[in-house]
Formats: C-alpha cells, sequence, structure tokens
C-alpha cells in the first residue's frame, strides 16, 4: 500500500491552491480516541479494507451518524440510509446506496 504516498500526493495539491496542511501519523488506538471524541482533524484519513465490495461495510459505517465507525453526523444520511440496513432486495439495495453515494458526492460530503 502506498497510503502515506497518496496522503503527500493530497497535501502538495492543496499547497498548490493556498492550502497549508501538516501530515501528522498516529496509532489506530489514537485515531478511535479522537474519533469517540469527535476530535479528528477536518481531513482524517483512515483505511480499512473492504474485501467482500459491499457498500454497507464502507460508505454505511463511515458515513452513518449513529456508527461507531463514523464521525459524520448527518440527517440526511442517517434518513437515506436507515432503510438500506433492512433492505432485502439486493437490486434495490444495491441501487439505495449508488444513490447515496452520488448525494454525498453531490453534497461535497
Amino acid at each position: 500500500r502506498k497510503d502515506y504516498e497518496m496522503i503527500q500526493a493530497i497535501v502538495g495539491m492543496w499547497r498548490k491552491v493556498g492550502i497549508e496542511a501538516n501530515i501528522e501519523v498516529y496509532e489506530i488506538a489514537k485515531h478511535y480516541e479522537l474519533r469517540a471524541a469527535d476530535k479528528l482533524a477536518p481531513a482524517a484519513f483512515y483505511n480499512w479494507g473492504n474485501s467482500i465490495g459491499d457498500p454497507t461495510t464502507s460508505t454505511g459505517f463511515a458515513m452513518y451518524g449513529p456508527s461507531p465507525h463514523s464521525v459524520w453526523d448527518s440527517k440526511d444520511l442517517v434518513d437515506m440510509i436507515n432503510p438500506l440496513w433492512g433492505e432485502k432486495d439486493e437490486a434495490k439495495r444495491i441501487a439505495g446506496w449508488k444513490a447515496v453515494d452520488k448525494y454525498i458526492a453531490e453534497q461535497a460530503y
């Protein structure tokens, strides 16, 4: 993986447009501690694998406010995601997650 190199590239691009940023690396326990206290930096990076490729395990946990894995807390997203947790129709569920992902991009969340 090249996570650190990717973050360096992002910070480099930000600097080109006048955004100053510093890279801070810390252990996962510190990330969890900051996340639980809602004290993560505005642009915090955490990577985990999604070996099954299901949006529930990525978008679902990262963007769903009530999840312990999310610092994002937005009622509009909670309202969009709630019905997807129990959706039994696979095509409908995946279409719902695609709509959520599109909405997230459109809202610049």
